[in-house]
């Protein structure tokens, strides 16, 4: 059985929309996102990078992280992106890769819109057929509940030939940012729900308390869009229209997922990266909300198909390997460990370790611990489970 990461990202700088580095950068700076994204995509910028990611002074160990995630967000192509990681793993290993709709993120226009990303990724995948693995990236404010649905055919099924046969169509999996300005409640996203439930189709969202969110101006119809049934929504008093950084995880809450469940209780939805790092840890919680590592281990165990990953989470290496005990400990827990996935979310993690450490520290430490069982769930059981579909067979 094959290796699988399930969880990186290949879109390159072109899918970025002009002032995406606002997500990153202090707010003061925020009116020259453009600027320095402009920058960085010139030959001159990714040179830069590239050395100044290869700097090996310790005290200069955080620049250089930063440096070596710019320089690969910064590659011309997708497939320049791909083709990096690929590197790290052996022959065979197999890659869910996330594509990311940021064209209604409020941070202006991209070089090629989400479409382009998608027309790259479509070629990407005939050059390596059985080793990429895309996910489809859907935002109901890409038109009705029918668009969206029709949408999602386009890309995910089975394509009847003339001549009586059939071939798949390109994507395996369905991606969701709902920090980027929606909740996974909205009824546009009805019909897409039912499609994936008919046919198995795996979900993937972004569910940790960091990461992208929306730029613009957040309004009443955002906050109280139109929902599934039995849905309650939040009010929007919860939204301070001071700071989307904050006010964007109303939009993330693993809660939000409880009236999707209860409509489509057979669903298959990973709720990646465990919840966050910083949750899980109950001294780290300011004690006015819940523990978003507690509600995705609540809907796990509550409902048969809803994993998580330990993406970026992996990345959190302590002294005292805290975080790393803890993913083991859901490892060999029964009520959990059938629905942990591998994965690194590359290219994001550059920020913290090199994707060729992150692709071998977390499993030999467990080799160490000799959990070559969890190893086997973690990489090859439990990803084999999540992507098998009526398109996708394993």
């Amino acid at each position: 059985m094959p290796f699988y990461n399930c969880h990186i990202h290949v879109f390159s700088a072109q899918c970025a929309p002009k002032k995406f580095l606002q997500v990153g950068l202090p707010g003061w700076l925020d009116w020259a996102a453009g600027g320095i994204k402009g920058a960085l995509e010139t030959r001159a910028g990714r040179t830069f990078m590239g050395l100044f990611s290869k700097i090996r002074n310790p005290r200069l160990k955080v620049l250089s992280r930063y440096g070596s995630f710019a320089s690969i967000g910064t590659n011309s192509s997708q497939q320049m992106v791909f083709e990096n990681v690929l590197r790290y793993y052996p022959a065979g290993t197999r890659f869910v890769a996330l594509t990311l709709n940021m064209d209604h993120m409020g941070a202006g226009p991209s070089e090629l819109k989400y479409q382009g990303q998608i027309d790259q990724v479509i070629r990407l995948r005939r050059l390596y057929p059985d080793v990429l693995l895309p996910f489809l990236c859907v935002d109901p404010r890409m038109g009705t509940m029918e668009e969206l649905t029709s949408f999602v055919k386009k890309y995910i099924g089975r394509h009847e030939l003339p001549d009586g046969t059939s071939t798949t169509k390109p994507f395996v999996g369905i991606k969701l940012y709902p920090s980027l300005g929606f909740f996974p409640y909205d009824i546009r996203l009805s019909g897409v729900y039912e499609y994936c439930e008919e046919h198995d189709i795996p979900i993937m969202t972004h569910c940790t308390p960091s990461g992208a969110f929306f730029l613009g101006k957040i309004t009443p119809m955002m906050c109280m869009p139109e929902c599934i049934p039995g849905s309650n929504p939040l009010p929007p008093t919860q939204f301070s229209g001071k700071n989307n950084d904050v006010d964007c995880d109303n939009f993330l809450l693993p809660s939000n997922w409880d009236c999707v469940l209860a409509k489509h209780p057979n669903l298959k939805v990973c709720l990646a990266h465990m919840g966050g790092t910083s949750e899980m840890w109950p001294e780290k919680s300011d004690g006015l909300r819940a523990n978003w590592h507690e509600e995705v281990k609540r809907l796990i165990s509550s409902h048969p198909n809803v994993y998580t990953d330990i993406s970026y989470t992996l990345s959190d290496e302590k002294a005292d390997y805290r975080t790393w005990k803890a993913i083991e400990t859901l490892l060999n827990d029964n009520l959990y460990s059938h629905r942990i996935l591998f994965g690194t979310d590359y290219f994001m993690t550059e920020q913290e370790d090199a994707e060729e450490n992150l692709a071998q520290k977390f499993v030999n430490w467990l080799l160490q611990r000799k959990q070559t069982v969890a190893i086997k769930k973690l990489t090859e059981d439990n990803p084999s489970s999540y992507l098998r579909s009526s398109f996708y067979q394993p």
